[in-house]
């Protein structure tokens, strides 16, 4: 009898493994339905992203409006087959994404099935990613990172398993997919690059042929960026982003090696705190730890000079920018003029010295996960060469997709989903975690699931209730130039296509703040009514304020009842 030498490491009975699909759906479909996904209303950016699907959709033109950095094509067409099939609405554009995330977790989980990850871990490292808390929330939005992560996850499937297995038409599929990734999100191409890499170091057979295809989207991504403006969304947003690669050749490496330490450490804090799971889950021990010792101190010279000034600016996590989606026991940009413009806490919220706290922890964590990449590195036994590629692949998709981070200027914490995904890989690939550390991560699973699904669902019921408060005001004859309703309401209704781009005034597209709506009661301004909301993680309910300012007189006799 033969065995065939490509076949995967773990090859269980098919029907086993679609029950260990189906409750991975039937998880992920009780939890959308804990969340309550309802509201036809846009969520952050994603207002933006909608404008052109629909317009696309409609007119079969592509369309950008002025806050479009990215290159969307990909997700444009696929927000507008659902919109042709179900109509135009935010609910619609939400399933479809929902849709791929739940595609996501699969593929992760079918990916370390077919490298031999146990059914125990694969499920923890599975429903870690789904409880990564950017994960979790863009999930249920149509932001671009889900569509990007989905196809980035395809492209390192058929990338793994084309090389490993041999196969050149699993590998072309894998560019097909880079390429098709970087239609959304142009830092895509990390993906070719780490495979390129990992590809060389393997040294495997038909390696050139691989390279060959590998390196294909690379050069494409090339031709396209500097010889045609299909990699652009919208042209005048782009100098926001890449404004630091003018000027000299000095000026430029300064300004890139900056952004290299830091984007890098932000990069390892969020992951460290957001893969939580997975860290606790690969915990060297301590004696490991010591031996390490020397490496980790370097490496903690730029962690802690990032940490301490981002600590000594107000910036400690969570928390550390009101665009960021983690931050004071929340889930959710708070992008109401109370948090937005006057700088109110949100509802529930952490103090100052705890975030600290929190920040160093984190840092800790961080410098762990440093030691962890370079265990998943080394540690795969020499005889499996098929799990040390993919290894070796995660960690190098981890570094580039960082590194490539700092073409821009900005950093949000969401970018750490599209950097180090691969972490969900690389950490339990080649593990052979204890009882201890299993117990340890489950319990932060446990933590992140409570803490995504509680504040998730109140950052939508707050939303509902906006949109309420919103009906409100215009029922009572209010303008949009009249009031403030948060950035989603301001730039989608008010801004459109051609809305304010100066990400650094507050509340873009304002034109008078009269009427507010807040989620706070704020100082010179008198409330007119209230909505309330479901806010789980403070075990009850909130109210979201709609308020007139004091001073100017007011515009309207409101009957108040």
């Amino acid at each position: 009898m033969t065995t065939n030498p490509h076949a995967p490491a773990e090859a269980s009975a098919p029907p086993a493994r679609a029950v260990e699909y189906l409750l991975i759906a039937l998880a992920f479909a009780l939890v959308v339905l804990l969340v309550d996904p309802r509201g036809d209303m846009p969520l952050n950016d994603d207002w933006n992203f909608a404008l052109a699907t629909w317009e696309f959709a409609d007119t079969g033109e592509l369309r950008f409006a002025r806050l479009t950095g990215m290159s969307l094509r990909t997700q444009v067409l696929w927000g507008a087959l659902w919109t042709r099939a179900f109509g135009a609405s935010f609910e619609v554009l939400r399933a479809s994404t929902l849709t791929l995330a739940l595609g996501t977790l699969l593929l992760l989980y079918n990916l370390l099935a077919r490298f031999g990850v146990g059914r125990s871990i694969r499920f923890l490292a599975t429903f870690a990613l789904l409880f990564h808390p950017i994960f979790f929330w863009s999930s249920f939005t149509f932001m671009t990172h889900i569509p990007f992560l989905f196809l980035t996850v395809f492209a390192f499937w058929f990338y793994s398993a084309g090389v490993t297995e041999d196969r050149s038409w699993m590998v072309g599929l894998g560019s097909l997919a880079v390429v098709a990734s970087f239609f959304i999100r142009q830092t895509g191409v990390a993906t070719a690059l780490a495979a390129v890499v990992a590809i060389w170091f393997a040294g495997r057979q038909r390696r050139a042929m691989h390279l060959g295809l590998a390196l294909a989207p690379i050069v494409l991504f090339v031709v396209l960026w500097f010889g045609t403006e299909w990699l652009l969304g919208y042209r005048e947003q782009m100098s926001q982003h890449v404004g630091h690669l003018d000027g000299g050749l000095g000026s430029v490496f300064l300004n890139l090696s900056g952004l290299v330490i830091s984007h890098t450490v932000m990069n390892l804090l969020f992951s460290a705190v957001f893969f939580a799971p997975l860290v606790l889950l690969a915990m060297p021990r301590l004696s490991e730890l010591r031996r390490a010792l020397p490496p980790l101190l370097l490496a903690a010279i730029p962690v802690a000079w990032v940490v301490s000034g981002a600590i000594a600016l107000g910036q400690a996590i969570p928390g550390r920018r009101r665009e960021d989606i983690f931050g004071n026991l929340r889930l959710g940009p708070q992008t109401l003029r109370d948090h937005w413009v006057f700088n109110y806490a949100y509802p529930l919220h952490l103090p100052s010295i705890f975030r600290s706290v929190f920040t160093v922890l984190a840092a800790v964590l961080a410098l762990v996960l440093v030691y962890q990449l370079y265990l998943a590195w080394k540690r795969c036994e020499p005889g499996n060469e098929r799990r040390r590629f993919v290894s070796r692949f995660a960690v190098i998709s981890a570094i580039s997709g960082t590194l490539i981070l700092t073409a821009s200027s900005i950093y949000f914490d969401r970018y750490s989903l599209d950097g180090l995904w691969p972490v969900a890989v690389a950490l339990v690939l080649c593990l052979r975690p204890t009882k201890r550390n299993v117990r340890m991560a489950t319990v932060a699973l446990l933590v992140l699931a409570v803490f995504c699904i509680g504040a998730m669902s109140e950052y939508l019921s707050w939303n509902r209730a906006r949109w309420q408060a919103l009906a409100w005001l215009h029922a009572r004859g209010v303008t949009l130039e009249q009031m403030d309703g948060g950035y989603e309401i301001n730039q989608y209704l008010l801004g459109g296509y051609d809305g304010e781009i100066n990400l650094e005034k507050a509340g873009m597209s304002v034109v008078d703040d009269l009427y507010i709506i807040s989620l706070t009661d704020v100082r010179d301004y008198r409330t007119l009514t209230t909505f309330p909301y479901r806010a789980p993680l403070s075990f009850g309910t909130r109210n979201l304020y709609v308020q007139e300012r004091i001073g100017r007189g007011f515009v309207h006799d409101f009957d108040l009842d």
